[in-house]
């Protein structure tokens, strides 16, 4: 057997060819498939097992694809007995969380001066809008365009994502970065002890959604969107049943919920939830 040292680490790796494409896979099964390729035995620590691997490997050799795969993860291969073993050291874990809350914070920078600029250039929401939307909706020949699966421009005039662009800029930009992954904060107008209030300028825009919805369902009322005849799945009929319904501020009141999934990957997601003032 040729054995070559793999660079950074310099274990000997046997000289093997990979061929090998891996779609969107854990590190710990993806190893498994290339251990099955190649007979040399790969697994990956607790630290990254669960990271998610694209792979796409043409004749490569081995010790060139392990190399590859430690850079992409921030992590070293180890030898144990016949096994090659992928972990992160805890200074690599350190750098890799500093990286993504660089990475973090640039997106977001991004995405909240996208947000701003994209708020500026909307128009007033009035009665000429509102009903020129609903025309807009109901010409368009495929419904799946309308709720975002085509063309955003429709989808995106609508009360309850037009709001989301006003919100996004009035989120501090650390506390986005800085939440810890699965984790979740929600911002009220009278936050109970588990909750956080709502800024002056946040409880002013869902005022202000409230008033958007509330006319955007006086219109959609005398005028339709959602057909009386044709085969449109159910799922997309209760979309715009949702996004057309009336909010009743006396009975109902806005949370702004921001959640965290993959801190690495920047999946932030806020939304706005409605709930009983009775607190059902």
């Amino acid at each position: 057997m040729i054995l070559l040292p793999l660079i950074a680490t310099e274990i000997p790796v046997p000289a093997k060819p990979l061929t090998l494409t891996i779609r969107a896979t854990s590190a710990a099964k993806a190893f498994e498939r290339i251990s099955q390729a190649t007979g040399v035995s790969l697994q990956a620590a607790p630290n990254v097992s669960q990271e998610i691997l694209i792979l796409k490997f043409n004749g490569c050799p081995l010790q060139d694809a392990m190399a590859k795969i430690a850079t992409a993860l921030d992590a070293t291969w180890t030898s144990k007995g016949p096994n090659y073993v992928l972990k992160r050291t805890a200074a690599q874990d350190r750098d890799r969380a500093a990286k993504a809350a660089r990475y973090l914070r640039t997106q977001w920078t991004r995405h909240i001066e996208n947000a701003r600029e994209v708020s500026k250039r909307q128009p007033a929401f009035n009665l000429q809008t509102a009903s020129q939307l609903a025309k807009d909706c109901r010409s368009v020949a495929k419904y799946p365009t309308v709720l975002g699966r085509g063309p955003f421009e429709l989808y995106y005039r609508f009360p309850a994502q037009r709001v989301l662009f006003k919100l996004s800029p009035e989120i501090d930009r650390n506390l986005m970065v800085d939440l810890p992954q699965w984790q979740r904060i929600v911002f009220a107008e009278h936050p109970n002890p588990s909750q956080r209030p709502m800024s002056p300028r946040v409880a002013q825009i869902m005022r202000e959604l409230f008033a958007e919805q509330k006319l955007w369902s006086q219109v959609t009322t005398e005028q339709p969107l959602i057909p009386t005849k044709g085969n449109m799945p159910e799922d997309e009929r209760n979309w715009l049943r949702r996004a057309t319904r009336p909010f009743d501020p006396n009975r109902e009141r806005p949370l702004l919920v921001l959640t965290t999934t993959d801190s690495f990957h920047s999946n932030r997601t806020l939304e706005v939830r409605l709930v009983d003032r009775s607190g059902k």
